[in-house]
């Protein structure tokens, strides 16, 4: 890498830390308390981010879907059912099972985003609300890196070097998962409405180029370019 591009992947590593924990914060302060509720995790992974979620919503009856098998241990190690499904196609579930979808940072990741969020709005009850979080397209450091002429970290030309184009180009580990659809507020606001949900708030979480008291200012008065969008949605 270049001297440029190392200084950036310095400060990138740097407040990767503190915008994962600002994301998350804003993520679980859209979830409502309910003991009864019936959640659901969608691409819950090893199940870290499930389990604050249950903390902060204070129910048992919690499922998580994954594609990856191997994080089934680790899952149901926690107390949480876990199911194995492919969130580009219809979910395993019954109409109107769930009162509560967590979705963070996963929407991305799905190409058919249209089935993705039908099929939120079928398992739902009426009444019932997801939070969806994703990567921002219009995230000031996105714009910035644009100008510059980089690859945005967060827009894969590639499923074999992801890379491709970034600051990072030329690394040989690829370290970042691939994006198929990016969005910005505006977009992710829209898909939900199409869909007949109803948005009830959504939040901004990090400006990355800012350390954290800024950075949480910044996201107050401008969160459509934030790092993190994340929507809560209502059926």
């Amino acid at each position: 890498m270049s001297i440029l591009s190392k200084i950036v992947h310095h400060l990138y590593v740097q407040r990767e830390r503190e915008l994962e924990a600002e994301w998350r914060s804003g993520f679980l302060s859209l979830l409502d308390e309910n003991l009864n509720a019936r959640m659901l995790d969608l691409g819950c992974n090893q199940g870290n981010l499930t389990m604050m979620a249950v903390r902060k919503i204070g129910t048992k009856l919690v499922t998580g879907i994954d594609a990856l098998e191997e994080v089934k241990s680790d899952i149901e190690s926690k107390g949480i059912r876990f199911c194995k499904g492919d969130l580009n196609e219809e979910l395993p579930f019954k109409d109107a099972s769930f009162d509560v979808v967590c979705a963070s940072q996963v929407i991305e990741h799905v190409s058919n985003t249209d089935l993705f969020m039908k099929e939120i709005r079928r398992i739902l009850v009426d009444g019932g609300y997801a939070v969806i979080s994703t990567p921002n397209l219009a995230a000031i450091h996105t714009i910035l890196t644009l100008i510059l002429g980089w690859q945005p970290l967060s827009a894969h030309v590639s499923d074999e070097a992801s890379w491709a184009g970034t600051w990072a180009r030329g690394e040989k580990e690829d370290i970042f998962m691939k994006h198929r659809r990016l969005f910005t507020l505006r977009a992710i606001c829209d898909l939900s409405e199409y869909n007949d949900f109803k948005v009830e708030k959504a939040i901004g979480s990090g400006f990355i180029l800012f350390p954290t008291f800024l950075s949480r200012f910044f996201c107050y008065i401008d969160k459509r370019h934030a790092n993190i969008i994340t929507v809560k949605v209502r059926k």
